[in-house]
């Protein structure tokens, strides 16, 4: 978290992928033991945002760009 904390303070870029994404957030709520134990879990903050584990999971194929490399992304 330091190290993070850190890197980011002195221009660094982040990415989270899928989960990790998740883990940047402030909170995450599992209210249906989805992951593990219900209830919740406190995140690394760098996000402000929430996220809420669902019974039923969407999967699509979706486009965008990075706004920091001007690159083009896909993924689900």
């Amino acid at each position: 978290m330091i190290a993070i904390t850190k890197y980011l303070r002195y221009g660094g870029k982040l990415l989270g992928i899928c989960g990790r994404f998740q883990m940047l957030g402030e909170t995450i709520h599992d209210p249906y033991a989805l992951e593990g134990i219900a209830g919740t879990n406190t995140g690394l903050g760098f996000l402000e945002m929430q996220t809420t584990l669902q019974l039923s999971k969407q999967l699509k194929l979706v486009q965008g760009k990075l706004a920091f490399a001007d690159a083009k992304i896909t993924g689900h």
